[in-house]
């Protein structure tokens, strides 16, 4: 009886990335931020998590499931513009020597599926008045209409596209479909 091959490395990948993202995603759950995956930055670019902390401070986790991942992929140094603190998620085999792989001046979280610690605590940046805002609203909007993951993006797009006129008919277009705005009580 033939004997099926180990797999390889290139297709766990996957799986990897999404068990560290989940571990990841539950720990800043824990930690009482709301959290959202491949979140839109107003530079185009989207952040594998993006958490929002009840003191108002983002955080952006950037996932990575091997060594290559971390050196074939340099966009994340366009996301320290967009959070207070910006993290790497690795999957527990990394993260024997993070010294040397992953630049100090961002933080560490090592995850598998079932859970997460902060390894190395990343420095804060704070954000500009203008850019919080922003966000805020961007991640309020996201959170809002549902868009977690890269197949809604359209309806994200159409939700910050809306005509003005529109919105001031009073009528909010989420996927699609009108919802009336509930009226407001007499005072």
């Amino acid at each position: 009886m033939p004997q099926t091959p180990p797999p390889s490395p290139v297709s766990e990948r996957p799986e990897q990335t999404r068990s560290v993202t989940r571990g990841t995603r539950g720990l800043l759950r824990a930690l009482g931020a709301s959290v959202l995956g491949e979140f839109p930055l107003p530079n185009g670019r989207r952040a594998d998590l993006a958490a929002l902390s009840r003191d108002g401070s983002f955080r952006i986790v950037e996932v990575k499931s091997c060594v290559a991942d971390f050196r074939a992929d340099g966009k994340w140094t366009h996301y320290r513009a967009f959070c207070d603190r910006f993290y790497f998620a690795v999957p527990l085999d990394l993260h024997e020597a993070p010294e040397e792989i992953f630049p100090p001046d961002a933080g560490l979280i090592v995850a598998d599926a079932h859970g997460a610690s902060v390894w190395r605590e990343a420095p804060i940046h704070p954000l500009p008045a203008a850019t919080r805002k922003a966000l805020l609203v961007r991640f309020g909007r996201w959170r809002r209409s549902g868009c977690t993951m890269r197949s809604t993006w359209a309806s994200f797009k159409r939700l910050d596209a809306r005509p003005a006129r529109q919105a001031a008919r009073g009528f909010t277009r989420l996927e699609g479909r009108s919802f009336a705005r509930p009226s407001r009580p007499a005072s």
